[in-house]
């Protein structure tokens, strides 16, 4: 457990040769288990670079809204023991105070 130390701030981009877009297998294999190896090395890595962003993944265009986030609830909810009307309902109960 002492080597891994060094790990702990490591992200997966340090699993990879980023010139090559290609797996650090002797790395992979050094690290982990043969069942996660496996599992690791089996994901595809995409050629082109592109950064990381955030998407809302129940809405098309990836862009969270309120009335998308509403909806979401209410979908989600109707499969939890028919708490649909219950959760909508509430809302109109709610207390605030005005500024």
């Amino acid at each position: 457990m002492a080597a891994l130390h060094g790990l702990k701030d490591m992200t997966v981009d340090g699993l990879m040769h980023l010139h090559t877009k290609m797996w650090d297998e002797d790395l992979v294999r050094s690290i982990f288990t043969v069942r996660d190896q496996e599992e690791i090395l089996a994901i595809p890595l995409f050629l082109s670079k592109t950064d990381d962003t955030w998407q809302w993944v129940w809405k098309n265009k990836g862009i969270y809204t309120v009335k998308s986030g509403y909806d979401y609830l209410l979908k989600t909810a109707q499969g939890v023991n028919g708490r649909l009307s219950q959760i909508g309902s509430s809302f109109g109960r709610l207390k605030y105070r005005q500024r």
